[in-house]
């Protein structure tokens, strides 16, 4: 059976993409930053920053093309990698919160997250060891995955996607800074245009639901985590792995735990007859039981 984080998706050399416009806070001279030293540990360290590499200058970074003028002596190395997630994000730990708010939007724990030992959303590239560079941006919880208008926000994140550098022994990287903050209904066209303009559509579906803002659930997303290896020219990263993506997020304040409110009665007769009011807050009609014991 296929691995669902690899359905609907299309070949890794089929992508488009234009790494000079997603990668622009990582910078250009990778041969000399130092990329990101955090590894995943199961969460020692405590809340310590995703990205010890920093961001370096700007700098230039070439299209992706299946089209190589250098031969790449790792090439049969990079067709087998692929990206796994190490930990993945808890479901319903955090608030998604508008830019109006004024605040931190806070940052993404890990699944196995404790107030002990705090963990956040992690990835290893399995296969392959050396530069790489990673775009993490948020897409819809359904396939086809399509570019969500939420935007990620942290440290080393800029116009809603997060970009960091992988060059360690164990090639993982730890997101340790990275919080959602969504848009209104009314932005969610203009948001989407953003996305676009700097083409960060990992499954290729296109942006054609932008006009259709009603379409897209706004309490919920995935993260989707693409991979560029560093290519046959020396500090580029062109060439990218398959995306992966994330079990649902869901916002916090729009999920919270069914509650009851108030009971008129905890037992009653077998015969019956007798009238039972409980009250709950925040109730789906669609998705509720009752049981009775």
């Amino acid at each position: 059976m296929a691995d669902p984080m690899f359905a609907n998706q299309r070949p890794a050399h089929s992508l488009g993409l234009n790494i000079n416009d997603v990668i622009e806070v990582i910078g250009g001279d990778l041969n000399g930053a130092g990329g990101s030293n955090l590894l995943y540990n199961g969460g020692e360290g405590g809340g310590g920053g995703a990205a010890s590499g920093g961001a370096a200058s700007d700098g230039d970074y070439s299209t992706m093309s299946t089209a190589t003028t250098t031969v790449d002596p790792m090439m049969h190395l990079k067709e087998k990698a692929y990206v796994r997630i190490i930990e993945q994000p808890q479901p319903k730990a955090l608030r998604f919160r508008y830019i109006c708010e004024g605040r931190s939007a806070g940052s993404i724990p890990g699944v196995r997250s404790t107030t002990d030992n705090k963990t956040f959303p992690a990835i290893q590239v399995v296969g392959y060891t050396g530069l790489a560079a990673v775009v993490v941006s948020c897409v819809t919880v359904d396939p086809p995955y399509r570019p969500h208008p939420h935007n990620l926000v942290g440290k080393d994140c800029k116009k809603g996607v997060c970009t960091m550098i992988i060059n360690n022994e164990a090639m993982q990287c730890v997101f340790g800074n990275l919080g959602i903050q969504c848009v209104k209904k009314k932005d969610v066209e203009e948001a989407l245009r953003l996305r676009e303009k700097i083409r960060v559509d990992p499954f290729t579906t296109g942006f054609n639901h932008r006009s259709q803002p009603q379409s897209i659930d706004l309490n919920s997303l995935r993260l989707c985590f693409q991979v560029f290896l560093e290519g046959p020219n020396k500090g580029k990263c062109t060439y990218p792995l398959k995306p992966v993506v994330s079990e649902p997020i869901y916002d916090k304040k729009a999920t919270c735990d069914l509650l009851i409110c108030k009971l008129s009665d905890c037992t009653s007769s077998v015969a019956g007859g007798k009238e039972v009011i409980l009250l709950c807050d925040k109730v789906t009609k669609e998705d509720i039981q009752v049981r009775f014991y």
